[in-house]
């Protein structure tokens, strides 16, 4: 079985990125400009972010891919390397970590505009495919400049109902198409 298929199959990642205006981020992941981009607090006393998912306590095995994570299940974000030189293939029997780390965590330079972080964990861990995160990690939501009415109305439901009525305090931004330059700006937004 090839190295990717074996990981696809065992490990979870989630990608993270430092900007909330990069003009291609909207357009590849957030359904050209029609999503949502969240703003999750950097928590990690050396400030790499980190955060707790709903995790099964007792399926937490220490292992290599494991071993960043803490009892309070919160993990470690890997910062993603941007490199032209290509990566190593890992190959799956020979059991060196560093090698897979550094495999699912490096890409081509051409990238290097998304600053992306990344958890890796493995799946046995987790109760579900969704990644819930403590609510109190949630400080910021962005509107994508294009984004549905319908849409936008449904997450502010959401947001007032399971945060701001909880006293959760969560800043509201919406993404503007600037008018001096190619660049998103953003409004912030009251929600009541």
């Amino acid at each position: 079985m090839a190295a990717y298929e074996t990981a696809k199959r065992t490990i979870m990642s989630s990608c993270f990125s430092t900007k909330s205006d990069n003009l291609l981020l909207w357009s590849h992941y957030a359904e050209s400009h029609k999503g949502i981009c969240v703003g999750i607090r950097n928590c990690s006393s050396t400030q790499i972010p980190g955060m707790k998912f709903n995790i099964r306590d007792d399926d937490l095995n220490p292992g290599p891919i494991s071993s960043g994570v803490y009892e309070s299940g919160v993990f470690p974000v890997h910062k993603v390397n941007y490199s032209d030189s290509g990566i190593v293939e890992w190959e799956v029997y020979k059991n060196d970590i560093q090698i897979f780390m550094d495999a699912h965590t490096t890409k081509a330079k051409c990238w290097e505009y998304e600053d992306e972080y990344r958890l890796l964990l493995p799946r046995s861990a987790f109760c579900s495919r969704i990644l819930n995160f403590d609510p109190r990690f949630l400080v910021e939501i962005y509107f994508g400049c294009c984004i549905e009415t319908e849409f936008q109305t449904k997450v502010q439901e959401v947001l007032k109902e399971c945060y701001l009525d909880k006293g959760i305090g969560v800043k509201v931004f919406q993404m503007i198409s600037s008018k001096k330059n190619f660049a998103l700006e953003k409004i912030e937004l009251v929600i009541n």
